[in-house]
């Protein structure tokens, strides 16, 4: 898919923090870069605050990885809403290398929405 396609997009460097002993990004890196995406699409595409009583739990993780990131790497993060059901909604990420000009990994998470009950004092 082409950067184009994507409403909400971050450039960055892959930090020393996020590599592992085999000189990669270390999977679970990859989760928290698409989960910082989908909370920046809620604040800026969808105007909605993360912190109120409207919330969504996720159903579904999928990822694929296509190749290793290493340290240092110019990165761009996608984040697309690529379906509206019902009861669901799926966001569809891609990571693409800047520095090496091609696709790292496509993930896609489905999400389900609840409303967020405040705790009455006891």
């Amino acid at each position: 898919m082409a950067l184009a396609d994507f409403r909400c997009i971050t450039r960055f460097r892959v930090p020393f923090c996020d590599v592992d002993m085999l000189q990669h990004v270390n999977n679970a890196s990859y989760v928290v870069w698409v989960e910082t995406i989908r909370c920046l699409y809620f604040a800026e595409v969808l105007k909605e605050s993360l912190a109120g009583t409207n919330g969504v739990i996720l159903a579904r993780l999928e990822v694929d990885y296509e190749q290793p990131l290493d340290y240092r790497e110019e990165v761009v993060v996608g984040c697309r809403v690529s379906r509206i059901g019902r009861k669901s909604f799926d966001f569809e990420h891609e990571i693409w290398s800047e520095t090496r000009q091609y696709v790292r990994l496509a993930a896609s998470r489905q999400w389900s929405p609840m409303i967020i009950q405040p705790k009455r004092p006891s």
